[in-house]
């Protein structure tokens, strides 16, 4: 195969990395959302104990 036809080591490793780290940052997102609405659900249920 041609040497202009296939990708650097590099450039292939780059590229790994960069969709781990995209991966990453929606593991990340997720946890933020899944804590937020674990937060909410606490509040709600307080807030529903003191209007009773």
């Amino acid at each position: 195969m041609p040497a202009e036809g296939r990708a650097s080591r590099a450039t292939v490793t780059r590229a790994e990395n960069n969709s781990q780290l995209f991966a990453w940052s929606f593991t990340g997102i997720r946890t933020g959302i899944g804590l937020t609405h674990w937060k909410r659900v606490e509040e709600s249920k307080w807030t529903h104990c003191l209007q009773q």
